[in-house]
């Protein structure tokens, strides 16, 4: 399965590669099909994924190593995710990093680094 990307103006879909599109549809000739559209959302980027898994989880690692907690990568990720990503919208979930967009992500950042400093008295670098 493909997934294609486009615009909706004036009620058509404008698909950004048509070609491919159509012979994709070709496959499906005289067959039931679902189609879903869901708007596209902006994500967090890459540099801020590499910055959160290379700095701010490293980081988080060695203060609760501190504290005698020997957790790796997924926990500790849990662990924060947990503390500041708790949402009920409207059953009480933990909502994955990956729905964050940029700014969204920039938020979650520097909560982290507030309560790393704060609590802690640990300074999490900026990413600059």
């Amino acid at each position: 399965m493909m997934k294609y990307s486009g615009k909706i103006r004036e009620g058509a879909l404008i698909v950004n590669f048509p070609e491919a599109f159509e012979k994709e549809l070709e496959l499906f000739d005289g067959k039931d099909v679902w189609i879903e559209l869901r708007e596209d959302k902006k994500r967090r980027s890459s540099q801020q994924n590499n910055y959160y898994w290379g700095v701010v989880i490293p980081s988080y690692i060695q203060i609760f190593a501190k504290a005698g907690l020997d957790f790796g990568n997924e926990k500790t990720h849990d662990i924060l995710k947990t503390r500041f990503l708790l949402v009920k919208d409207p059953y009480t979930r933990i909502k994955s990093t990956t729905e964050l967009n940029p700014t969204e992500f920039n938020n979650y950042i520097m909560n982290l680094q507030a309560w790393a400093a704060k609590d802690f008295d640990y300074i999490i670098p900026d990413p600059t």
